[in-house]
Order: C-alpha cells, then structure tokens, then sequence
C-alpha cells in the first residue's frame, strides 16, 4: 500500500469520519452499526493491496459506505426474519416427532449411499466443505466431487420418494 493513500485516508478519516457515519446511518439507522461500517470500509480499503487504482479516495469511500450500509441491511432483515419465524413457529410435540422421524430417515438414506458418494456427500453438504478442499483430501478432481454429489442427491431422491409414496399408499388404504 503506497503511503500517499495511507496518509490521505487517514486524513480524510478524522477530517470526515463523522459525516460519514451520518450517511450510513441514513441507511442503518442504527449509530453504532453506522460505525462499524464506516470503520470496516475504511480498513478494507487499507488492507486492500491496489490502492493505487483508487482515482478518487473520496467518492470510492462514499460508495463502499453504501454498499456495505446496504449489505449490512440486508443481513439484518435475514437475521430479523429468522426470529420472527422461530417466534412464531413454537413446534407441538407432534411436529416434534413428525421432524426426528423424518431426520431419522434421512440419516438412513445418506448411510444407504454407496462409500465414495456417501463420503463426499457428508464432507460437501453436511459439514460444509468446499469442493475443492474436499477433492485435494481424496486425491480426485473437482468434477469427480460433484459427480459424487450428484450421484447422492439422485440417490437420495429415489430414497426418499419411495418412502413418502409408501406412506401415502398406506394412507390411501387406511381410508378405504
């Protein structure tokens, strides 16, 4: 990082530090994520290895400010729907049982698939893993990690619809 841009943000922060936060408030309302989102931009964009790129620091710092302000409301609304459907969805005991059985099942359908698939599987989807990371730990392509992945899902599918079509037949007959 050049210390010209070094020098300027810094003057440039304590010169408009506090106009800044007003302006992410405007889009926040809220003063200490305001804050937050003046200082995150302003130590991306020290951390940022091409600041010479950077023509004007000013109007570059203005629009970070509001896209991480925007970015930042967005999460927010996530977060706060999140908890607004916890809240209101509180499950009955039936629902309760309904979800472990249907977990339960699901667990003895991924342990059905056969080992490469199954191992790439419980490492991409369940544990979070990336595709590459995954494919470097077996010594196999990427491609070969989502063919895995793919192969899962169908058998999963398959799996899983043979047993709802089950349950509805004995629904069905259990009316008749």
């Amino acid at each position: 990082m050049s210390k010209k841009i070094h020098s300027e943000l810094e003057a440039m922060f304590l010169k408009h530090y506090d106009e800044w936060c007003m302006y992410a408030y405007t889009y926040l309302q809220n003063l200490n994520e305001a804050e937050e989102v003046v200082q995150d931009v302003c130590v991306n964009i020290l951390l940022r290895k091409e600041t010479a790129k950077i023509l004007n620091l000013n109007a570059y710092t203005l629009i970070a400010i509001r896209n991480k302000s925007l970015k930042k409301l967005k999460q927010n609304k996530k977060h706060e729907t999140l908890n607004e459907t916890n809240i209101r969805m509180s499950p009955s005991s039936e629902d309760t049982i309904i979800l472990c059985e249907k977990r339960l099942h699901l667990q003895k359908a991924i342990a059905s698939i056969p080992e490469p698939s199954r191992s790439v599987f419980e490492r991409c989807v369940v544990n979070g893993q990336k595709y590459k990371n995954v494919a470097s730990d077996l010594d196999i392509s990427v491609n070969t990690v989502k063919y895995h992945i793919k192969k899962a899902y169908r058998l999963l599918r398959i799996s899983i619809d043979n047993v709802y079509l089950t349950m509805v037949i004995i629904a069905i007959l259990m009316f008749l």
